[in-house]
């Protein structure tokens, strides 16, 4: 076995460096999973279907949706889906940015991740260059609304939140903005008709289709990551080592104890190296308190395996012919 004989500081480094590699892809997946799964997550805990653009009130579920730009200090932008709350709207379950309770003139509800990504808390105070006044206006954070990195937005945007604004009577009243509404079904028929300035519908199952189409498209690259380093690591290991067993085969050894001893060079460091990746994900992802998709770190420990363990078999019987 390696661990007998041999150059240990060698082994201690492939090792090393092996198990970082695989621990960076692997914590690329649970940082993609955890922005995605929160956002799944998110909707799973809204009933509302469908989303709903009109260019009048509804008076159900409804914000007009803005253009502000909000910045905090430096002029740092806050980047989200802008939705103000309107006067009269009748706002239920099915709001999936409903507040606990009407926002004022000048306060806001921010989206947990935003306010994590820029530093604020309840009562932090952002800015916004009002479009009616011409003028900076100072807005307080009232409320931390739920992960969310967008509402309306199709295409996954991790920098991206929402911001929720109090009624501005002045913005309401010189704006002509869409309106956009959420609901549990779809009564398109009716709203045509007690409502025509419909301009769009999106069904959330469009929204959740996408997020899980980019985390396949995740979960391939890492794979081929993860294969990428696994097969990198043989190169090198039979690179180091082909001299080794060169003098094996002087020796007298026959070939299928060379063979066999090429094996378990090959498999033995790799298998500890993806134990240790595993682990180390884990941990680091425990810390930053993110989602852990055991699942699909399981599956790419496996597959790394796999290929190490074909790896292994491809070059202990290339030594047989040392």
């Amino acid at each position: 076995m390696f661990w007998k004989r041999l150059d240990y500081k060698y082994y201690f480094v492939i090792v090393v460096i092996y198990t970082l590699l695989l621990t960076l892809a692997i914590g690329c997946i649970f940082t993609q999973s955890d922005q995605i799964y929160k956002q799944l997550e998110f909707y799973n805990e809204n009933t509302y279907r469908y989303t709903y653009e009109f260019a009048k009130v509804v008076k159900q579920n409804d914000y007009l949706r803005c253009s502000s730009v909000f910045f905090y200090s430096s002029n740092k932008t806050i980047h989200g889906d802008c939705m103000m709350q309107l006067k009269d709207s009748d706002y239920n379950q099915n709001s999936p940015i409903l507040t606990s309770v009407p926002l004022g003139n000048r306060e806001v509800a921010i989206s947990y991740n935003s306010a994590q990504k820029h530093g604020l808390t309840v009562g932090s105070v952002i800015y916004s260059n009002h479009n009616i006044k011409n003028k900076t206006e100072a807005y307080t954070v009232a409320e931390i609304l739920p992960v969310c990195y967008g509402i309306l937005r199709v295409d996954f945007d991790m920098n991206y939140g929402v911001i929720v604004m109090g009624y501005d009577e002045d913005y309401h009243k010189n704006t002509d903005y869409s309106y956009v509404a959420f609901f549990n079904d779809n009564p398109y028929e009716s709203l045509q008709l007690t409502n025509p300035g419909l301009i769009d519908i999106k069904a959330k199952e469009t929204f959740e289709n996408s997020l899980l189409q980019r985390l396949m498209i995740w979960q391939c690259i890492i794979l081929l990551g993860v294969a990428t380093f696994t097969v990198l690591f043989a190169v090198v290991h039979w690179t180091y080592q082909k001299g080794y067993y060169s003098r094996l085969s002087l020796f007298g050894c026959q070939a299928k104890s060379i063979k066999r001893q090429i094996f378990l060079d090959m498999i033995s460091p790799g298998a500890i190296g993806l134990i240790l990746s595993f682990v180390l994900s884990v941990v680091l992802c425990s810390v930053r308190n993110m989602y852990l998709s055991y699942t699909t770190a399981l599956v790419s420990i496996t597959f790394g395996f796999t290929i190490l363990f074909t790896a292994s078999i491809i070059i202990s019987c290339k030594g047989r012919k040392i």
